[in-house]
């Protein structure tokens, strides 16, 4: 699968959970195997990793909005819905809505890190930490 491809497959469902933002996802089991089941066919993405072509419309805006749900969704990170931390990622989720939409990227402020590879023959994506990562 291409990333083109990847993209517009997983973006319809993840413009639903940022449309929705609330604290409802935080720790949330249904949005934690979404992320778990789109890390897994990011692994298939047969073509160059972010850091190595030109980003395709919106894609820095896609991953950061799957990075900030994939921070609290855990329901074993020990976030509750009344951390005040997780409410501010969810409202930082929840205003990238309408760039989610538009395929825009992301605002100034707002920086997506897509690494390259320590080796070049383990090219493992990772999110969850503040970025993409491929190591």
């Amino acid at each position: 699968m291409n990333m083109k491809t990847f993209l517009e497959q997983y973006r319809p469902q993840l413009q639903r959970y940022v449309d929705r933002a609330s604290p409802e996802l935080i720790g949330n089991a249904e949005l934690d195997a979404f992320l778990v089941r789109v890390e897994a066919e990011l692994r298939q993405v047969d073509e160059p990793p972010p850091f190595a072509r030109k980003l395709l419309p919106g894609e820095d805006t896609f991953f950061w909005c799957l990075d900030q749900l994939a921070i609290i969704a855990d329901p074993a990170s020990g976030y509750s819905r009344t951390d005040p931390w997780a409410c501010a990622v969810v409202a930082d989720v929840a205003e990238l809505a309408p760039r989610l939409r538009a395929r825009q990227p992301l605002p100034p402020g707002r920086v997506m890190h897509f690494m390259a590879p320590i080796d070049e023959n383990d090219l493992d994506w990772d999110f969850g930490d503040d970025e993409v990562t491929v190591h």
